[in-house]
C-alpha cells in the first residue's frame, strides 16, 4: 500500500540565520553529497553496478534504476525525489515538516540524522549552523501530533496514512470551488514568461501530474491512478480564476481534480520541490 509519512521539528540557529532562498539552494546540493559520504558502504564503487544499491538510501532516493534500463547516468531532478520538506523561517529558528512518499518513510531517521550532521558541520561558506530539536510525527488530520525520539528506535514505528485516505478526504471537498494557499514559490513557468490568468489552473495541474507520475512510476512501480488520467479536457470546465495575495481560487466543475490537488499539496511541485519550493495548501 502506498503511503505518506510526515515528521517534523525545528532547526534552532547557533548563529545568524541564512536567507530562505540561500538555505534551500545550499541544502538541495549538500544533502545528497553528505548522505552518500556517510551511508555508502562501498566507497569508490559506481552506484549503477554496486551490489548494495538495492539497500542504499542514496541510490534509492537520488539514483533509482528504472526497470529494463542498465543505468541512469546523471542524478534525477528534484521532481522525482520521494520526499518534500516544508520550511517556516523565524528569527530564532526554522520550523519544518518532512513528507515521505512510499518506502522513503523507512529512511526518515537517516534523512533527519544527516540534517543534524549538516547543522553541526555548518552549511555553505558562512558555515551556517543549527541544532535539530523538538521532533514529532503527524497524523492525517494534522491535529494528532506525537513526539519522537531522535534515535533509530524512535523512528521504527512512525504513523503513516495511505493514498486511499487522501482520496476519501478529497471526496469531502466542495465540488464547485477550490482555494489554494501558496506558501512558497511554485515556479510554475519554466520559460521565464508570465503565465496568463486563464492558464493558471492547467499549468498547476500539469506540474502536479508530472510530479506524481514520476513518483508512482519510479518508486511505486505502478502507473498513475485512474482518477488522475484523462483530465486535460476537463480543465476547460474551470469557469473562473481569482489570484490575490498568494491565494488561488478556482471555480467550476473541479470534482475530478480534487484528489490530485490534495495529494500534490503534501509533496510540493516544481524545481527544488523536495527541498521546500513549490509548497501549497488546499483549504
Amino acid at each position: 500500500m502506498s503511503n505518506i509519512t510526515i515528521v517534523g521539528g525545528r532547526l534552532r540557529y547557533k548563529g545568524r540565520p541564512l536567507r530562505e532562498d540561500v538555505f534551500v539552494s545550499l541544502l538541495s546540493g549538500f544533502l545528497p553529497k553528505v548522505i552518500k559520504r556517510k551511508y555508502c558502504r562501498a566507497k569508490g564503487t559506481d552506484c549503477r553496478i554496486c551490489a548494495l544499491n538495492n539497500r542504499c538510501i542514496y541510490t534509492y532516493i537520488f539514483e533509482p534504476l528504472l526497470d529494463g534500463e542498465k543505468s541512469l547516468v546523471v542524478t534525477l531532478p528534484d521532481i522525482k525525489i520521494p520526499f518534500a520538506f516544508r520550511w517556516h523561517f523565524e528569527e530564532s529558528g526554522i520550523d519544518f515538516s518532512l513528507s515521505l512518499f512510499g518506502q522513503a518513510s523507512n529512511y526518515a531517521y537517516e534523512i533527519l540524522d544527516i540534517l543534524s550532521d549538516i547543522g553541526e558541520m555548518g552549511l555553505g561558506r558562512e558555515l551556517f549552523r543549527f541544532d535539530l530539536v523538538e521532533l514529532y510525527a503527524r497524523g492525517l488530520s494534522f491535529e494528532n501530533i506525537s513526539e519522537i525520539e531522535n534515535n533509530k528506535k524512535g523512528f521504527n514505528s512512525l504513523p503513516n496514512f495511505s493514498i486511499e485516505d487522501i482520496k476519501e478526504m478529497a471526496d469531502n471537498l466542495p465540488n464547485l470551488n477550490m482555494r489554494i494557499e501558496i506558501l512558497s514559490d511554485l515556479d510554475l513557468d519554466r520559460s521565464g514568461k508570465s503565465i496568463k490568468k486563464n492558464e493558471l489552473f492547467t499549468t498547476l495541474y500539469k506540474r502536479i501530474r508530472d510530479r506524481l507520475k514520476a513518483l508512482y512510476v519510479i518508486y511505486l512501480d505502478k502507473d498513475l491512478p485512474v482518477e488522475m488520467k484523462g483530465l486535460k479536457s476537463r480543465s476547460e470546465d474551470i469557469i473562473n480564476t481569482v489570484y490575490t495575495e498568494n491565494i488561488l481560487e478556482f471555480k467550476g466543475y473541479i470534482s475530478a481534480f480534487r484528489f490530485q490537488f490534495l495529494l500534490g499539496s503534501y509533496l510540493n511541485i516544481g524545481r527544488r520541490c523536495a527541498f521546500g519550493k513549490g509548497v501549497f495548501r488546499v483549504s
